[in-house]
């Protein structure tokens, strides 16, 4: 929300418009992308690539991976964007990425994807929402581990207002269609005191449907944790449109930021969530100990905050 109490946004779901688009935006205050995009790729590294670029940059023989020979360090300041983009190594701290010298991306996990997109490429036909100016940077890694780590994937989310608008309000969401197995039994719960937001089958079997596979007696369960900010609120909606289904325009995606349903609603606990059937307002839904979820289960959650 800006300081005239107007809502800018930016959401995406299915796919089925667009309000985020590849690539950097430019620094002189009205966050352009330029004629160009810029940075609008998919990178990719790992510390097995870094490890051997380290061990083997003086040889005359190596030959540098694209991988880390084109990692997006820089934006093109002659274009109007911003010189330090993707983190790196700066060995001798003159702000240039220099891979010949041995200078390598720093990255997280033992493999990572960076991206960069923003909220002006184009109309947010998405959402319908203004464009806020911003510019995201994305990190996605992951880890090699014989524990729960190894089915586990991090984000980093960096967000850059590259607008000319301040704006004394503003929300970073994460929207998750779970799908476990068969997604006609999934069952949704929050946790406020692990910042996890998480599905789990309904039943003890799934068989799966509509081609989607199923886990027999071994359903697994799924959760989305906020490592370091608390998460504001947690809850989920019917696929269908109205009061208390899918949003479909920037308002309605507000709200449901902010702990309320598309007609703008509180959450509450109890029934459905709603007014209908719920006693107190909250801002997490479904927040109670899952019954008939098994022990091993239960122990996989808590692992894994």
């Amino acid at each position: 929300v800006d300081i005239s109490g107007q809502v800018k946004l930016a959401a995406e779901t299915y796919g089925d418009g667009q309000d985020l688009f590849p690539g950097a935006l430019t620094t002189e205050g009205g966050g352009t992308t330029g004629t160009v995009p810029q940075l609008a790729g998919l990178y990719h590294v790992s510390k097995a690539e870094i490890d051997f670029h380290v061990a083997n940059a003086g040889d005359p023989s190596y030959t540098i991976p694209e991988s880390i020979l084109n990692w997006p360090a820089h934006g093109d300041v002659s274009l109007g964007f911003d010189y330090e983009t993707a983190p790196f190594a700066d060995f001798n701290g003159n702000s240039a990425y220099e891979p010949e010298l041995g200078e390598f991306p720093e990255i997280r996990g033992d493999h990572a994807t960076y991206f960069i997109l923003n909220d002006k490429g184009g109309i947010h036909t998405s959402s319908g929402g203004d464009p806020l100016g911003i510019e995201i940077h994305m990190m996605v890694y992951q880890y090699n581990s014989d524990d729960f780590i190894d089915s586990t994937t991090f984000v980093h989310v960096e967000v850059i207002n590259r607008g000319t608008q301040n704006f004394p309000e503003f929300i970073v969401g994460n929207f998750v269609d779970f799908d476990l197995g068969d997604s006609g039994n999934d069952f949704i719960g929050t946790s406020e005191e692990h910042d996890m937001i998480y599905v789990y089958n309904g039943d003890s079997v799934d068989t799966g449907t509509g081609g989607a596979p199923g886990y027999d007696g071994n359903p697994p369960a799924v959760g989305v944790v906020s490592l370091n900010h608390e998460m504001h609120v947690g809850g989920t909606y019917s696929g269908s449109s109205g009061s208390y289904g899918s949003p479909n325009v920037a308002t309605e995606y507000w709200n449901y930021l902010n702990g309320r349903w598309a007609n703008g609603e509180s959450f509450r606990y109890g029934g459905n969530g709603n007014t209908t059937a719920g006693d107190s307002i909250v801002r997490y839904l479904f927040s109670g100990d899952p019954e008939s979820v098994s022990p091993a289960v239960v122990c996989l959650l808590r692992d894994a905050t």
